[in-house]
């Protein structure tokens, strides 16, 4: 009967505390009021989430826990515990690209060309690329391709083309592999020389303003010399030009009908003539009349020295005029 009374007592004490030390449902502690905190856990006591007095808790064996919002990890924070979804996994091996080898069918590393070449594989064959004589199984990398065995030639001669010549004789290599000589040349020692029985080999052998021309040489221009003009004109620049001493060099010099004398001067048609060089050219003073001659070849007839090239003098100087000397 008296502990019957001791157990009751104690309940009622108990619902006693309860209802003096609650302060409503709860989220954090923000939620009570001064004084209490927010109690969790399936409490006999207590509902879960409650705000509780301060001095009312604090042991675990009463069967509830103090909600602590800086013991609760924060949904939006991810887990420190938990690997990054976006970082690489550190177990996984990543993948590596195989190492070049001198039999994968492919041209790569130091290769000159697929799996030959370069400092590690096999020479390469002819026709392969190549950058050095001993990327080539034939030791000549020509350009940039292996080429055939290079030649081995005797003393005083070159490989070239695929002979061994002598560049001092050679007409086709002369003085070095390609350097041709031109036609009618031969080349001694080293140099192509004109065959001295021509006149010219190439344009380099003749005067300025003239050709080669099937070893002979010639004029590419109006004159390349007195010689190449008529009466008393002159070569200049590559044209016959007058003198400026003679008053004409042609009838088209002369004003109106005047003719131009075999003196350089301008006479009218019906002039008298005193001798030859009174007349135009191709006519002859005949009793103190110009005339005409058959046509053909006059003798060479001067009347001043402009006649003459140059380096000459008119001398013997008569009726019928004088010779160049």
């Amino acid at each position: 009967m008296r502990g019957s009374i001791v157990v009751s007592s104690l309940l009622v004490l108990l619902f006693a505390v309860q209802a003096s030390c609650t302060g409503g449902e709860c989220s954090t502690d923000l939620d009570c009021p001064s004084g209490f905190r927010c109690a969790t856990g399936g409490g006999v006591f207590f509902d879960n989430r409650s705000c509780v007095a301060v001095e009312g808790y604090g042991n675990d064996d009463a069967g509830f826990n103090i909600s602590n919002d800086a013991d609760q990890p924060d949904a939006d924070q991810p887990d420190a515990d938990q690997p990054d979804a976006d970082e690489p996994d550190a177990t996984q091996t990543p993948d590596v690209p195989a190492a070049p080898t001198c039999d994968d069918g492919e041209q790569n590393g130091d290769e000159t060309d697929v799996d030959c070449g370069g400092p590690t594989c096999s020479p390469c064959q002819e026709g392969q690329g190549c950058l050095l004589d001993r990327d080539c199984f034939s030791d000549n990398c020509d350009g940039d391709l292996c080429g055939p065995p290079a030649l081995t030639c005797p003393a005083g001669e070159t490989p070239c083309s695929g002979d061994c010549v002598d560049t001092d004789t050679d007409d086709a290599h002369c003085g070095a592999c390609g350097r041709a000589c031109d036609a009618g040349e031969e080349c001694t020692g080293g140099d192509c020389v004109c065959d001295p029985a021509l006149q010219c080999c190439a344009d380099a052998h003749c005067d300025p303003g003239e050709s080669c021309q099937g070893n002979q040489c010639v004029c590419d221009q109006e004159c390349c010399s007195d010689s190449d003009c008529s009466g008393t004109e002159t070569c200049s620049g590559g044209l016959c030009v007058c003198p400026p001493a003679a008053q004409c060099c042609s009838h088209s010099d002369c004003p109106d009908d005047d003719l131009c004398s075999n003196r350089s001067e301008c006479i009218p048609p019906s002039a008298p003539c005193d001798d030859y060089c009174d007349c135009p050219p191709g006519h002859h003073c005949w009793n103190d009349v110009c005339v005409g001659v058959a046509p053909g070849p006059l003798p060479p007839r001067c009347c001043a020295d402009p006649f003459c090239a140059a380096g000459t003098t008119c001398v013997n100087l008569d009726g019928s005029g004088g010779t160049c000397s």
